[in-house]
């Protein structure tokens, strides 16, 4: 699928954003270095990685899985879990899935696209996620030598939990459509 210009303007800008906020932060910490612009500083630096992280991991599974045309939907990776369904019912994802905001929404269109590019998407979306889940985690490594590091721990776990609505989502979705897939061909 072809990158729309909307799609590479929003890359250009939250790479930009990923400079620019950890940049901000140095001249901001280094022009009054007291406590409240060291906390806005860390801050500015945790929004920009956390943007970073995203954009990279997000462009390079892309970049990997372009010509992957096929998974094998009963790995056991891609399988429904039986603890899935009573999850979902739990944290009543029906209700609030429909309120995600989704970065490339054209990538999961069910009218305009054949349901295994959907599926393939849908795949390569929760694989993106729990990369960033992994990847938003690392600060909390280094938060002790932080001036402030309960923010750094709260920043990070906030972020690796907004990451996992989107897994959840795709583990959520997949099935049904992969039924429907399934339907059409028989």
């Amino acid at each position: 699928m072809k990158t729309s210009r909307k799609t590479l303007f929003t890359i250009i800008l939250i790479i930009s954003l990923s400079v620019l906020l950890p940049c901000g932060a140095i001249v901001l910490n280094f022009a009054f270095a007291n406590d409240f612009t060291k906390c806005l500083s860390l801050i500015m630096c945790l929004t920009g990685y956390n943007f970073f992280v995203r954009t990279i991991i997000g462009q390079t599974v892309t970049f990997f899985l372009r010509n992957k045309n096929h998974f094998y939907l009963e790995s056991a990776w891609l399988r429904p879990k039986k603890f899935e369904k009573p999850l979902y019912r739990f944290l009543k994802v029906k209700k609030w899935k429909k309120h995600a905001v989704t970065a490339i929404p054209e990538q999961f269109d069910l009218e305009n696209l054949p349901l295994e590019t959907v599926v393939k998407n849908m795949i390569q979306a929760e694989l993106v996620h729990l990369i960033i889940i992994f990847a938003v985690l690392i600060p909390i490594l280094f938060a002790r030598q932080t001036v402030f590091p309960c923010l750094v721990v709260i920043g990070s776990v906030f972020s690796a939990v907004w990451d996992m609505q989107y897994v959840i989502l795709q583990r959520y979705n997949r099935p049904k459509i992969v039924r429907l897939m399934k339907d059409l061909k028989t």
